[in-house]
Order: structure tokens, then C-alpha cells, then sequence
């Protein structure tokens, strides 16, 4: 079964702790579904705070996919409903 997340921005905090979970989960060789994030913040520098941490579980294939939303640095404005 997949879990997607999608987060308009301020719930990153509760999808890091599943994320987490997740990653603790594979280690154990306990099977789960694909997981996938949907992620909106304003500034890229300013607001993706934990870009470096979701990277690496990306790498780790705990997280199999982040769909990123960033509104003010980009000349086209895109939100997280833009991407789903």
C-alpha cells in the first residue's frame, strides 16, 4: 500500500517523524508500500530546512519520492495542488 504526503508547507515536522518511522521499519526488513511526498514552501534557501535530511532518505529508498512545490523562486508560481 503507498503513503503520500502532501504537505502545504508547516507539516513537514509530523511527515518527518513517519518518514522516520518508515526508515526504521525497512531496517528491521519490514515491508513497506512506496512513499511519496508532496511538499510546498516558499523560499528554497529560506524554507526547505530539511532538504539534506529527505535527500539522503530518498538515497536510502526510505522515501521513494519528493514532489517539490517552491512558490517564490521560481518565475512560475507552483503549488503542492499544482503537482498532485
Amino acid at each position: 500500500i503507498p503513503v503520500i504526503m502532501i504537505g502545504p508547507g508547516t507539516v513537514l515536522a509530523s511527515f518527518r517523524v513517519f518518514i522516520q518511522e518508515i526508515a526504521f521499519l525497512k531496517s528491521e526488513c519490514i515491508p513497506v508500500g512506496e512513499t511519496i511526498l508532496y511538499f510546498g514552501c516558499r523560499h528554497d534557501k529560506l524554507d526547505y530546512l530539511y532538504a539534506e535530511e529527505l535527500k539522503m532518505y530518498v538515497d536510502e529508498g526510505f522515501l521513494t519520492h519528493i514532489n517539490l512545490a517552491i512558490t517564490r523562486d521560481h518565475p512560475e508560481k507552483r503549488n503542492v495542488n499544482n503537482l498532485i
